[in-house]
């Protein structure tokens, strides 16, 4: 499924004409192609995150931002783990974790969250 999922979003990248990879169209690829409301892409190395390289809208935008400043959210954990992570419910977690993040994702409208860990071109366990 996760080699599915990649190989459309590449055939969408493509199909428009890009010769250049567009960090703006590549976020909203993966919105569209995953069915969510919106996406971002943050780049990390070691045991610091980065940066954002993109996000389709405000919200996503955000969320990028807290997960750089916190230095916690689903980003750092699927970084972390390897793995997917999937938070269907960030006010009522069946688990609660990132105490920093969550309220102040919620407050920007977040309420949901959803992460993989891609090098190499692998992506980690997608949904």
């Amino acid at each position: 499924m996760a080699g599915e999922r990649r190989l459309r979003m590449l055939s969408l990248l493509v199909r428009h004409g890009a010769t250049v990879l567009e960090t703006m169209r590549l976020c909203q690829v993966c919105a569209d192609v995953t069915g969510t409301s919106g996406a971002g892409v943050m780049l990390m190395s070691g045991d610091v995150p980065h940066g954002s390289l993109g996000a389709t809208d405000a919200v996503s935008a955000r969320l990028e931002e807290l997960e750089y400043s916190l230095g916690e959210g689903p980003c750092v954990d699927a970084y972390e783990e390897d793995s997917a992570v999937l938070e269907p419910d960030l006010a009522e977690p069946a688990v609660p974790r990132w105490l920093a993040f969550s309220g102040p994702a919620l407050a920007v409208g977040a309420r949901a969250v959803f992460a993989s860990r891609c090098t190499s071109g692998r992506c980690g366990s997608e949904p």
